[in-house]
Parts: structure tokens; sequence; C-alpha cells
């Protein structure tokens, strides 16, 4: 079986690759991108097999990325993690559509910042390992 791919989406440099770090560790291929536009490209490139994206990114946002995504035959298979260091209840009513994401399944789990790395790793293990 071949190593599954995770896109990171994180203007943080420095979680982009502490993420980078344990998703490695863990036997993932990990992609990355810093801000909407690179996500965007990535995914209808590399067809990663889940995304962790960061709401608050520069050029478009996380709300861009997703709508695009979904938007897409190619990408909107693709589950999603969302995180964010603001609390979820404000990025469900910033962004109107989150819930129904959720809801559809796109999204699969919201990670608030700072990333609990055991709860995260044991989410991608447990979807990516479905049969």
């Amino acid at each position: 079986m071949s190593e599954k791919k995770i896109l990171i989406v994180e203007d943080d440099r420095h979680i982009a690759e502490l993420l980078g770090i344990h998703l490695s560790r863990a036997g993932y291929t990990v992609l990355l991108a810093q801000d909407a536009v690179q996500a965007i490209s990535i995914s209808q490139k590399e067809r990663p097999d889940l995304i962790v994206l960061d709401i608050m990114l520069p050029a478009g946002g996380g709300e861009g990325v997703l709508a695009s995504l979904k938007n897409s035959f190619k990408t909107s298979f693709i589950p999603i993690i969302a995180t964010s260091a603001l609390p979820e209840d404000e990025i469900l009513r910033k962004i109107p559509t989150f819930t129904s994401d959720i809801e559809r399944g796109q999204i699969i789990h919201f990670a608030p910042k700072p990333i609990d790395m055991p709860i995260l790793l044991n989410c991608i293990k447990t979807r990516l390992e479905k049969p």
C-alpha cells in the first residue's frame, strides 16, 4: 500500500514544520501550502488523501479554500481537518458554510490551536485507515 498524502495548509512556518515532522514520522507523505492559492493548486495537482487546513489564511482564507475544493469534482471528496486559533463557535459565526461542510462530511474534525498532536494523529489514522 502506498503512503497516504496529507496537505498541510498553514501560513505559520513553525506550525507547518512541526505538523510536517509529526506526520512524516507517522509514515505520511507531507505536502505544504502557505496560503489559499497554493492550497487549491496543490490539491488539484496532487489530490491528497486528507488536508489539514488553517481557517485563517492569507490570499483567500480558509473559507475560500473550502469553497473551491467543495466545488471541484477533483477535490470535493477530500476530507479536511480544520484548524484555528479562534474558538469553533466564533468560526461558525464568521463562516456560514462551516456548519454545512461539517454536516456533509468534508470537514471531519476541528482541531483548535495549539494542536493536540496525539488527537490529530488519531483522527487522521482513523480516517485514512477506513476500508
